[in-house]
């Protein structure tokens, strides 16, 4: 399956990069290559993840991997590719997290 990093967590993904390459360059690299190892494994297991609660009101199945115990990769598979929709930090409210996918799609 197909791999597509929609806007949201392409934004969040650079953001974490940022905030993490101020405190250490290695560390930031580090977290992405996490973040991307955890989402690259979706591709042979796409529902590996456990399904989000927090989004069962919306159409798609969302569901999440929790890289480093802080870090949800929250996607959705859709006509044979899996959609990364946010990367959410697990430290943060949980409550918004719908909110902050509500508009998301994927194509197709």
């Amino acid at each position: 399956m197909d791999i597509i990093w929609l806007p949201l967590a392409e934004s969040v993904l650079d953001e974490i990069f940022v905030f993490y390459k101020f405190k250490s360059l290695t560390v930031a690299r580090r977290m992405i290559a996490d973040i991307g190892q955890a989402t690259r494994s979706l591709a042979g297991f796409p529902e590996m993840g456990a399904v989000e609660s927090r989004l069962s009101e919306r159409p798609e199945i969302f569901r999440y991997l929790v890289v480093r115990h802080i870090y949800k990769i929250v996607y959705f598979i859709k006509n044979n590719h899996i959609y990364i929709a946010d990367i959410w930090d697990c430290r943060r409210e949980s409550a918004t997290l719908a909110g902050r996918v509500k508009g998301v799609k994927g194509e197709g």
